[in-house]
Protein backbone atom coordinates (compact mmCIF):
# COMPACT_ATOMS: atom_id res chain seq x y z
CA UNK A 1 0.00 0.00 0.00
CA UNK A 2 2.83 2.38 0.82
CA UNK A 3 4.42 1.88 -2.59
CA UNK A 4 1.12 2.78 -4.31
CA UNK A 5 0.97 6.02 -2.33
CA UNK A 6 4.61 6.71 -3.15
CA UNK A 7 4.04 6.08 -6.88
CA UNK A 8 0.93 8.28 -6.87
CA UNK A 9 2.86 11.02 -5.06
CA UNK A 10 5.72 10.87 -7.58
CA UNK A 11 3.26 11.10 -10.49
CA UNK A 12 1.48 14.03 -8.84
CA UNK A 13 4.78 15.85 -8.26
CA UNK A 14 5.74 15.36 -11.91
CA UNK A 15 2.35 16.65 -13.08
CA UNK A 16 2.57 19.74 -10.87
CA UNK A 17 6.17 20.37 -11.97
CA UNK A 18 5.19 20.14 -15.64
CA UNK A 19 2.28 22.54 -15.10
CA UNK A 20 4.63 25.02 -13.43
CA UNK A 21 7.29 24.71 -16.17
CA UNK A 22 4.63 24.99 -18.89
CA UNK A 23 3.17 28.11 -17.25
CA UNK A 24 6.57 29.76 -16.78
CA UNK A 25 7.48 29.07 -20.40
CA UNK A 26 4.11 30.27 -21.72
CA UNK A 27 3.66 33.44 -19.70
CA UNK A 28 7.13 34.50 -18.57
CA UNK A 29 9.63 33.30 -21.18
CA UNK A 30 7.77 33.13 -24.51
CA UNK A 31 6.64 36.78 -24.51
CA UNK A 32 10.29 37.84 -24.39
CA UNK A 33 11.55 35.33 -26.96
CA UNK A 34 12.54 36.27 -30.47
CA UNK A 35 12.48 32.99 -32.35
CA UNK A 36 14.39 34.55 -35.26
CA UNK A 37 17.31 35.53 -33.03
CA UNK A 38 18.74 32.09 -32.25
CA UNK A 39 18.05 28.38 -32.51
CA UNK A 40 17.74 28.08 -28.71
CA UNK A 41 15.08 30.79 -28.61
CA UNK A 42 13.28 29.10 -31.49
CA UNK A 43 13.19 25.83 -29.52
CA UNK A 44 12.07 27.59 -26.32
CA UNK A 45 9.33 29.50 -28.14
CA UNK A 46 8.02 26.58 -30.16
CA UNK A 47 8.95 23.15 -28.86
CA UNK A 48 9.52 23.13 -25.08
CA UNK A 49 5.82 22.94 -24.21
CA UNK A 50 5.29 20.25 -26.88
CA UNK A 51 8.06 18.25 -25.19
CA UNK A 52 6.53 18.69 -21.72
CA UNK A 53 2.95 17.72 -22.59
CA UNK A 54 3.56 14.00 -23.30
CA UNK A 55 5.45 13.67 -20.02
CA UNK A 56 2.47 15.20 -18.19
CA UNK A 57 0.03 12.94 -20.06
CA UNK A 58 2.00 9.80 -19.19
CA UNK A 59 2.25 10.96 -15.56
CA UNK A 60 -1.52 11.45 -15.44
CA UNK A 61 -2.05 7.96 -16.88
CA UNK A 62 0.40 6.50 -14.37
CA UNK A 63 -1.39 8.31 -11.53
CA UNK A 64 -4.75 6.93 -12.68
CA UNK A 65 -3.46 3.38 -13.10
CA UNK A 66 -1.76 3.54 -9.70
CA UNK A 67 -4.94 4.77 -8.02
CA UNK A 68 -7.05 2.07 -9.68
CA UNK A 69 -4.64 -0.66 -8.50
CA UNK A 70 -3.40 -1.53 -11.95
CA UNK A 71 0.20 -1.74 -12.95
CA UNK A 72 1.91 1.12 -14.72
CA UNK A 73 1.77 0.98 -18.51
CA UNK A 74 5.18 0.04 -19.89
CA UNK A 75 4.26 -1.09 -23.42
CA UNK A 76 6.20 0.67 -26.18
CA UNK A 77 3.28 -0.02 -28.55
CA UNK A 78 0.92 1.85 -26.24
CA UNK A 79 3.30 4.83 -26.15
CA UNK A 80 3.66 4.83 -29.95
CA UNK A 81 -0.11 4.72 -30.47
CA UNK A 82 -0.60 7.51 -27.92
CA UNK A 83 2.12 9.56 -29.65
CA UNK A 84 0.53 9.13 -33.09
CA UNK A 85 -3.03 9.87 -31.93
CA UNK A 86 -2.14 12.86 -29.75
CA UNK A 87 0.17 14.35 -32.39
CA UNK A 88 -2.42 14.02 -35.13
CA UNK A 89 -5.22 15.41 -32.99
CA UNK A 90 -3.25 18.26 -31.47
CA UNK A 91 -1.20 19.31 -34.48
CA UNK A 92 -3.47 18.49 -37.42
CA UNK A 93 -7.05 18.63 -36.11
CA UNK A 94 -6.72 21.46 -33.58
CA UNK A 95 -5.61 24.12 -36.13
CA UNK A 96 -8.78 23.53 -38.17
CA UNK A 97 -10.93 23.79 -35.05
CA UNK A 98 -9.16 27.02 -34.05
CA UNK A 99 -9.76 28.47 -37.52
CA UNK A 100 -13.49 28.02 -36.94
CA UNK A 101 -13.46 29.43 -33.44
CA UNK A 102 -10.35 31.24 -32.33
CA UNK A 103 -10.87 32.80 -28.88
CA UNK A 104 -7.29 34.04 -28.62
CA UNK A 105 -7.21 35.58 -32.11
CA UNK A 106 -4.00 33.70 -32.76
CA UNK A 107 -3.08 32.03 -36.03
CA UNK A 108 -2.82 28.27 -35.46
CA UNK A 109 0.29 26.56 -36.73
CA UNK A 110 1.78 23.13 -37.21
CA UNK A 111 5.50 22.56 -37.44
CA UNK A 112 7.50 19.40 -38.05
CA UNK A 113 9.45 20.27 -34.91
CA UNK A 114 6.24 19.88 -32.89
CA UNK A 115 6.01 16.21 -33.87
CA UNK A 116 9.68 15.72 -33.02
CA UNK A 117 9.15 17.38 -29.62
CA UNK A 118 6.12 15.15 -28.92
CA UNK A 119 8.12 12.09 -29.92
CA UNK A 120 11.04 13.06 -27.68
CA UNK A 121 8.64 13.77 -24.79
CA UNK A 122 7.03 10.34 -25.16
CA UNK A 123 10.46 8.73 -25.54
CA UNK A 124 11.72 10.31 -22.30
CA UNK A 125 8.52 9.34 -20.47
CA UNK A 126 8.71 5.78 -21.81
CA UNK A 127 12.38 5.38 -20.87
CA UNK A 128 11.78 6.65 -17.35
CA UNK A 129 8.80 4.33 -16.86
CA UNK A 130 10.57 1.40 -18.52
CA UNK A 131 13.71 1.78 -16.42
CA UNK A 132 11.66 2.21 -13.24
CA UNK A 133 9.34 -0.78 -13.88
CA UNK A 134 11.40 -3.07 -16.15
CA UNK A 135 11.12 -5.99 -13.72
CA UNK A 136 7.32 -5.81 -13.54
CA UNK A 137 4.86 -6.93 -16.20
CA UNK A 138 2.70 -4.29 -17.83
CA UNK A 139 -1.07 -4.45 -17.98
CA UNK A 140 -0.93 -3.27 -21.62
Amino acid sequence: MESKKYEALISAIIIISIIILYSINTWAIKPHCDEDRSFIEYIICNQVNDFLCPIALISILNLLTTITSRRVITSIIFYLILFIVSSLVWELLRPYILKLYNPFDKTPHTRAGDFIAYFLGYLVAYLVVYIRYRKEKSNL
